[in-house]
């Protein structure tokens, strides 16, 4: 245990805290800088990268990088707890993105270069059998791309798209919807003319007729 804490220690001890450090930058390019930067350092070293997954990330170097990822999720104007889920979720979809990238090959050094391994894996997504798996077999290409940079940085976008959707964000603005639909039904309403709403009151000729009959026979009755 305490040769793999050392081991991821040291590897987030290369992470170059300056890239995303700049409080001058846009919050969104300083966390894909440092989502980049993660996976160039990991990516060097895959075969520490399920040892670094499956152990402990409370060494100073995880606390360091943890301390930033919040300062920079504050700047965004996440509020404490928000900020500490979405360091949560981040940290969650760049560790898994880059496990799965590097469970890929089974073969010990540094990965091969992005479009051989991407060429690679088109290859073997383009023999699946399009008559049991025809939605698979038609998306060959883009899952031949999975590992690809392009595909990370797809994905962080859509974690970063919803990073400020929070319950409390979500029940405001569903008030202010409901809000908005009453006022155009009233709108509505006023614009109609008096004589359409008055006859939307009204019984149908036929079954008012009925009623008139009805109540003519009762009468009739009551006197006899």
């Amino acid at each position: 245990a305490a040769v793999v804490k050392a081991l991821v220690g040291r590897l987030l001890g290369e992470v170059d805290h300056d890239v995303f450090a700049d409080r001058t930058q846009p919050w969104r390019l300083r966390v894909e800088s440092l989502a980049l930067e993660l996976r160039q350092r990991l990516s060097a070293h895959p075969g520490a990268v399920p040892l670094m997954v499956g152990g402990p990330m409370d060494g100073p170097h995880a606390l360091a990088l943890n301390e930033r990822l919040l300062e920079l999720l504050a700047d965004a104007g996440l509020d404490p707890t928000d900020a500490a889920r979405a360091a949560y979720l981040l940290i969650v979809y760049v560790f898994g993105s880059i496990a799965l990238e590097v469970a890929d090959l089974h073969q010990p050094g540094p990965l091969p270069p992005e479009p051989e391994r991407i060429a690679s894996r088109h290859l073997a997504f383009a023999k699946t059998p399009a008559g049991h798996y025809p939605r698979a077999a038609a998306a060959a290409a883009t899952l031949a791309g999975y590992i690809s940079t392009q595909q990370y940085l797809w994905g962080l976008h859509r974690v970063l798209d919803g990073r400020t959707r929070t319950p409390r964000r979500d029940r405001a603005r569903a008030r202010r919807g409901g809000a908005r639909r009453r006022s155009a039904a009233r709108s509505r309403a006023r614009r109609r003319p008096a004589g359409r709403r008055a006859r939307s009151s009204r019984l149908p000729s036929g079954v008012q007729g009925g009623v008139v009959e009805a109540l003519g026979r009762g009468g009739e009755a009551r006197q006899a």
